[in-house]
């Protein structure tokens, strides 16, 4: 059966990943790694690699897959104490680091130096694992939630293979990791690149430094992916500095681009013919579920458009029901062999053999006449930026926690935090915590006080007036 990274041999001496300085490194290096850590991990193993955008972070994640060990993928940036709940709660037999892993009353050794990472032995006790799990993501950014998304084998494979085949993804391509290497967009770009031979610039330079845009045109990128913040951003500082003759497309997921940006960025990719493809994906969906095609961005404005090969999308009422008639809103659910193995709040998870038939993604939406999808709303409290998903009630609980009331609502790319005025706190103490448990930038955060909580004829909590505020 075929899997994602099984021909990786067939490279041999092609560029599979360069560093900021144009280090490069081939196939058949990142092969030898594999053959190393297949002498010192044990199968059947469960490995947290705390994932950052340079190169031995990807060779460890790259040889997981290749070795059928089980990934854990998370934000190198987490908290100590989140760290802590994470190998307590999930019991992993390895750690890979990027930097000195060193935790108070936890056992580890390292055994192993690759490229700029480390492996730690932390736990011999194995646990039960599901034969076909490869993969756990986290569900909501850094918050510190122990809940992952488990994706199969078959899962990872089938989703590349798909955008393979409608990005037309070749072995002369090369991509640049401007988002998280643990986000499911930015790892679903790594694995079809690497799955097809192409080449991976690893870099943690972002698109506001002058030194991205100095290795992104030396190393002649072909595509560019980005969610809605991001091209917000290069909006801001020029659309010309994306633009390489070598480029060939542009994809933009995570979120929806507004309408005056995606024509904006539609017509500044004809004019360059490059093609602009807008998606629409789920961690749960390994993680993309469909794509607009170039030529219809225009047309469909809004539209998230028609599901990739493989994947079903359907419309259902509250009834559970499908919808068959154009323009009727409902929930979206989809189904396929992307569609992940279900979620995982500790390791007893990780040998449910509990099946997920379809998903329901959490959004309401529609379809028109030519069975094209859009979405109107979330039907969940869930905020979507930077292309990370925040949840807003889990947010809030935990500012609580802290001793801080607040409620929250988003907008665009823009969170709302409300507070009220006649209680005594410190403002910028109030920032610095919404900063530590989201680790996303401030400046996409409103901090807004409120005298009196809007509510509904039903005394609810009006967060649509809220989002108003915003």
């Amino acid at each position: 059966m075929e899997a994602l990274f099984d021909k990786l041999h067939n490279f041999k001496n092609r560029v599979a990943l360069i560093d900021n300085n144009g280090k490069k490194l081939r196939y058949l290096e990142i092969l030898k790694f594999v053959n190393e850590l297949e002498k010192r991990i044990k199968k059947k193993s469960l490995v947290l690699i705390l994932a950052d955008n340079k190169i031995g972070s990807i060779i460890s994640y790259i040889c997981c897959v290749k070795l059928k060990y089980v990934a854990i993928l998370i934000d190198k940036k987490i908290s100590e104490n989140d760290l802590k709940k994470l190998l307590k709660f999930y019991k992993p037999n390895y750690v890979f680091s990027a930097e000195e892993f060193s935790l108070l009353n936890i056992n580890h050794k390292k055994i192993y130096n690759i490229y700029d990472s480390c492996l730690y032995f932390t736990n011999k006790k194995k646990v039960k694992l599901l034969n076909n799990l490869q993969l756990l993501l986290p569900t909501s950014g850094s918050m510190g939630s122990v809940k992952f998304v488990k994706l199969s084998r078959e899962n990872i494979f089938s989703n590349a293979i798909s955008i393979i085949k409608y990005l037309k993804i070749r072995k002369f391509d090369k991509a640049i990791t401007n988002m998280p290497f643990y986000y499911s967009y930015m790892l679903s770009v790594i694995n079809t690149h690497i799955h097809k031979g192409a080449s991976i610039l690893v870099t943690n330079e972002t698109i506001v430094q002058k030194k991205f845009w100095n290795i992104y045109k030396k190393q002649k990128i072909t595509s560019f992916n980005g969610v809605p913040y991001i091209y917000e951003l290069l909006d801001r500082i020029g659309l010309e500095k994306v633009y390489l003759k070598s480029l060939r497309y542009i994809t933009q997921a995570g979120g929806k681009l507004n309408d005056e940006l995606t024509k904006k960025y539609f017509t500044f990719c004809k004019k360059k013919k490059v093609n602009f493809f807008i998606m629409y994906g789920q961690t749960e969906a390994s993680p993309r579920i469909s794509y607009l095609e170039n030529d219809k961005v225009l047309k469909k404005i809004g539209s998230v458009g028609k599901p990739i090969p493989g994947v079903k999308i359907y419309i259902k009422d509250q009834n559970k029901k499908k919808i068959t008639r154009p323009y009727v809103e409902g929930n979206i659910f989809c189904k396929g062999k992307n569609i992940m193995l279900g979620y995982a709040n500790n390791y007893k998870d990780l040998s449910s053999k509990k099946k997920i038939f379809e998903l329901n993604t959490g959004d309401i939406g529609f379809f028109d006449d030519d069975e094209y999808f859009y979405i109107k709303s979330r039907s969940k409290r869930i905020a979507k930026i930077y292309g990370v998903r925040i949840d807003l009630q889990e947010l809030e609980n935990k500012m609580l926690k802290l001793g801080i009331k607040v409620l929250s609502a988003n907008r665009d790319n823009k969170i709302g935090i409300f507070y009220n005025p006649k209680i005594k706190f410190n403002l910028k103490k109030m920032k610095d915590k919404v900063y530590n448990l989201t680790n996303l930038n401030l400046k996409i955060f409103n901090f807004i006080s409120l005298k009196k909580i809007p509510r509904t004829n039903t005394k609810k909590i009006d967060y649509k007036k809220l989002q108003s505020l915003i």
